[in-house]
């Protein structure tokens, strides 16, 4: 278990519904501290991400002094959700730098790419928006529900249909 607290969420040019949903559940639901980078708090969903208790960085580019103030060195993890694959190789490589033990989030949609950006990194997870909704759009065209499944620590759990459940025996 990492020592240090810090879970730092990066995001630039994207202040979307995703970096305001993944900063909220990092502090509400993990009790984790997270510093946001985003080019505004005034537009697009700024204005909500400020509403979380998390530290806001204004900056207009995501480069090394944005991470310098955003304190990356001792950040825990990063986790990059702007859509746009190239830049946000670029702020991987940018923060590993500052930071060559930080926990890497990459939100690819070349998992072609994302797959030979995880062998750069140490601690790296690349995560594909596409990839996760296919099985989603699957089921919808079948006509049956959506697999979800939960990760825990040390189990999964699947959701189903209470129909599609054998009864305990």
């Amino acid at each position: 278990k990492r020592a240090r607290e810090r879970y730092s969420c990066f995001d630039h040019y994207g202040d979307d519904p995703l970096t305001h949903r993944l900063a909220s559940e990092l502090v509400r639901q993990y009790g984790r501290q997270v510093t946001v980078i985003l080019p505004s708090r005034r537009h697009n969903h700024g204005p909500q991400i400020a509403r979380l208790p998390v530290r806001i960085i204004e900056s207009e580019h995501l480069d090394a002094a944005a991470f310098r103030h955003a304190r990356v060195a001792a950040a825990d993890a990063v986790a990059l959700v702007r859509q746009d694959d190239v830049g946000n190789i670029h702020a991987a490589l940018q923060a590993h730098e500052l930071n060559p033990r930080v926990h890497l989030v990459i939100r690819m949609f070349n998992l072609s790419l994302g797959l030979g950006i995880r062998t750069l990194f140490g601690d790296c997870a690349v995560i594909s928006d596409a990839a996760m909704a296919a099985p989603a759009f699957v089921a919808a065209a079948l006509g049956e529900a959506a697999p979800v499944q939960v990760r825990l620590p040390g189990r999964t759990l699947y959701v189903a249909q209470r129909d599609a459940v054998p009864p305990a025996s």
